[in-house]
């Protein structure tokens, strides 16, 4: 069995994902847990994507922290090594990019990429869970996105894991090489 749950599972045993992880290694079935970071995709598919486009602005309460986003590719390609070759078995990858970069960094780079400005702007986690629900999220799901972003502002976000590397015998994909290959979508 591989498992996706996310980074920094491991650091509560009360965190939901850490209970499954540990009901999963109490089975006794071979297991791999992948514990990914924060997509990349988020800029180009997932929820960063409507503000780029309607406000050429990041609006996150990730202050000046980094995070070292990874392509959901890797997460992939180790997903498929760990189901199809051996050596996996009992083992937990955290899954990273190859560097951390702040939002601001991130937006310079989808910037060049798309060939027009796109900025970050931090906002207040309070900021962020008002608009969610202006937007109709229910209090409790704006609540919890928004506190996702603490670790980030904390630094815990911006370790690089070996991971990637050791289990592909790459370099994880940067986001230079993301930029590029989405820059139609912030065109």
């Amino acid at each position: 069995v591989v498992l996706l749950t996310a980074r920094g599972a491991e650091s509560s045993e009360e965190i939901g994902l850490r209970k499954v992880e540990r009901h999963l290694m109490a089975s006794g079935m071979a297991y791999t847990i992948l514990r990914p970071t924060w997509y990349m995709q988020n800029f180009s598919v997932g929820f960063i994507r409507p503000m780029i486009a309607t406000a050429s602005a990041i609006f996150l309460p990730a202050g000046d922290g980094k995070t070292s986003f990874i392509h959901t590719d890797d997460i992939a390609a180790v997903a498929a090594e760990a189901l199809t070759r051996p050596g996996h078995a009992g083992r937990e990858y955290t899954l990273t990019g190859g560097r951390a970069l702040s939002y601001g960094e991130a937006a310079d780079i989808i910037s060049a990429a798309a060939g027009r400005p796109i900025r970050y702007v931090p906002i207040s986690s309070d900021e962020m869970r008002q608009s969610l629900i202006g937007e109709g999220w229910p209090p409790q799901s704006a609540d919890f996105m928004a506190s996702l972003f603490y670790p980030v502002q904390q630094g815990w976000a911006e370790d690089v894991s070996p991971d990637v590397a050791l289990v592909l015998e790459r370099q994880p994909i940067t986001f230079e090489q993301f930029a590029a290959e989405n820059a139609a979508v912030w065109q």
